[in-house]
């Protein structure tokens, strides 16, 4: 005859503790993926405010050296920065707005040769946070500002 003996020296985790176990486990594997999220979209946000500010810099400069009239928007429905060179009826994309933010409204600024802009101002928000972000664009005043109010 076969015998079994239990030890009851032995630990053992019980349901609850198992299920505690495994959900502080998820929680902090949630935790470390949504940090390299946070990370990419800032850096996807400063990328965007560069590029924006390089392409709008080209731009003026292109206006007032060739005295080309220049039509520039930001769309709304599309969520892209395009331009239109009103000579040629030429469109082209510049600038692509990142997936979680998206144009508030669509505005259009003419550049032409000598003749400045007022300061404009396009609102973002981002589709996660509801954050709102704001360019301020100037013609002979400076550069580009891209700001969270």
């Amino acid at each position: 005859m076969l015998v079994l003996k239990i030890n009851k020296e032995l630990p053992a985790f019980t349901l609850i503790e198992t299920i505690i176990t495994i959900s502080i486990t998820v929680m902090v594997i949630n935790l470390s993926l949504l940090i390299p999220k946070k990370i990419l979209q800032n850096q996807e946000l400063t990328n965007f405010s560069n590029e924006i500010n390089k392409k709008f810099n080209v731009l003026k400069e292109r206006a007032l050296v060739n005295n080309e009239q220049l039509f520039v928007e930001f769309d709304h429905e599309r969520g892209k920065m395009t331009v239109k060179e009103l000579n040629s009826q030429e469109t082209k994309t510049c600038v692509k707005v990142p997936t979680f933010l998206f144009i508030v409204r669509t505005v259009q600024i003419r550049l032409y040769g000598e003749a400045g802009i007022s300061p404009t101002t396009i609102s973002f928000r981002d589709k996660n946070t509801n954050a709102l972000y704001r360019l301020t664009l100037q013609m002979g005043w400076g550069n580009a500002s891209f700001v969270k109010v």
